[in-house]
């Protein structure tokens, strides 16, 4: 009986540190990815928001149809050539939504992966692919921190591109419009 004791306090130990040994890389997995959850949803606001702004801007760019049907046709061409670029400027928007929206998909069922792993830990039992999972999450980690990088940029770019082509549309406009 007492080799039984033995075995069986030697076997919990055994267990207890099996778990034990993922505690450092679950905590701090779980602290990674609360601050890359901040970041994803940060920039996944501010592409909506930008994409919001801009379709606000194209429904702003309306001109007197009286004024438009006086003017002379190259004048008009050149109106409506400005104002077709500005919206062809704005559609990297949508692909940026896009893209931008299937990783918050994906990494929203991928925390529920992380809480499984955070619930073992707690309960003192995980998984067989406990270190996998956590690989496998670390990973995508890193790949929030280099898509937020890239979306950022790409982003202002998208910004630059819709600022630069609205003045060019509004400053014609004031060069060619009558004033009244």
């Amino acid at each position: 009986m007492k080799k039984f004791v033995v075995f069986a306090f030697g076997l919990v130990l055994f267990a207890c540190n099996s778990v034990e040994q993922y505690r450092g890389s679950i905590d701090s997995l779980a602290s990674q990815w609360d601050e890359a959850t901040t970041t994803v949803t940060d920039l996944a606001n501010q592409v909506a928001q930008e994409k919001t702004s801009f379709a606000q801007m194209v429904s702003s760019m309306t001109l007197d149809e009286t004024t438009v049907a006086a003017m002379p046709e190259d004048a008009k061409t050149k109106i409506m050539e400005a104002e077709t670029a500005f919206q062809n400027s704005g559609q990297g928007f949508d692909e940026l939504s896009t893209q931008v929206s299937d990783f918050v998909t994906n990494w929203q069922e991928k925390s529920t992966e992380l809480t499984t792993l955070k619930d073992g830990l707690a309960a003192g039992e995980l998984e067989s692919d406990a270190s996998t999972k956590i690989a496998d999450l670390t990973t995508l980690v890193s790949d929030a921190t280099a898509n937020v990088t890239a979306w950022k940029e790409k982003l202002d770019a998208i910004k630059s591109q819709v600022s630069d082509s609205h003045k060019n549309w509004s400053d014609l406009v004031a060069q060619l419009m009558p004033v009244k």
